[in-house]
């Protein structure tokens, strides 16, 4: 009997030894089931990102075209210049073969004034006449019984001898080489002494013009602004006899005398 209890009390405590393993040995894989279980999630992994499209160059902007430049236009002449306010009546004058301009002016207290070229030149009208020249002396002129008289200090310079149609002009006292301007029909007629012919001044009714023309009818001096028969351009027909100086002064002279 004894041996039969020993046997089961051995039995049993082998039992209980080998129950008590198994749980140790569960206990111990437990724990590393828990730490596995314990460890938090991972994330889901995002997506790979779609690749972006590569950014194309701005494409260049239309150009518009630009607009044709205006053509130039060809420069307009400067407007003539309008005569002053003390100015009466003014006169252009084309002169000699190169075709220079002279003007004359009237002005309205009494004076004249010339421009021939880049001179010039002065007559005072009135009870006491003057004639300027460009570098601003005064001549003095005397007028005495239809006579007038250029003065050049104490001496005679000019003499103009005006009469019905005719104008004698002498200088330095020389009245055998005289000036002569003498009126008949259409024409005055110029001459040097009583003979010898230099040319006439002509009025052209058709086209308005005074033309002064020497005796070969070249024209040497021309205007529309002295719309009559005038001895006012005869002094251009002489560029031997008459220097710039005694021009200017006659035809200023002799506009004054036939205003």
């Amino acid at each position: 009997m004894r041996k039969i209890l020993l046997v089961l009390m051995v039995l049993t405590l082998a039992l209980s030894l080998a129950g008590c393993g198994e749980k140790a040995d569960t206990s111990k894989k437990e724990p590393a089931k828990e730490s596995a279980a314990s460890k938090p999630a991972a994330p889901p992994s995002a997506p790979p990102a779609a690749p972006t499209e590569t950014a194309k160059p701005a494409a260049p902007a239309a150009s518009t075209p630009s607009a044709p430049a205006e053509a130039s236009k060809p420069a307009q002449p400067p407007a003539a210049p309008k005569p002053p306010d003390n100015v009466e009546a003014r006169y252009q004058i084309t002169t000699g073969v190169d075709k220079e301009i002279t003007t004359i002016s009237r002005l309205k207290d009494g004076r004249w004034t010339a421009k021939f070229g880049d001179k010039n030149y002065g007559l005072q009208m009135g009870d006491k006449i003057t004639f300027y020249l460009p570098d601003g002396t005064g001549l003095s002129v005397q007028h005495k019984a239809d006579k007038y008289k250029l003065m050049k200090g104490k001496d005679v310079y000019l003499e103009v001898r005006p009469s019905k149609d005719k104008l004698k002009v002498i200088k330095e006292n020389k009245e055998n080489r005289a000036l002569n301007f003498k009126t008949k029909d259409d024409k005055v007629k110029v001459y040097i002494g009583e003979k010898d012919e230099v040319g006439y001044v002509k009025y052209y009714a058709e086209n308005g013009k005074l033309k002064a023309k020497n005796k070969k009818g070249e024209e040497l001096a021309v205007t529309k602004d002295i719309a009559k028969l005038s001895p006012a351009l005869a002094p251009f027909l002489f560029n031997k006899s008459l220097n710039q100086d005694d021009r200017a002064f006659l035809a200023m002279l002799f506009l004054s005398m036939d205003k």
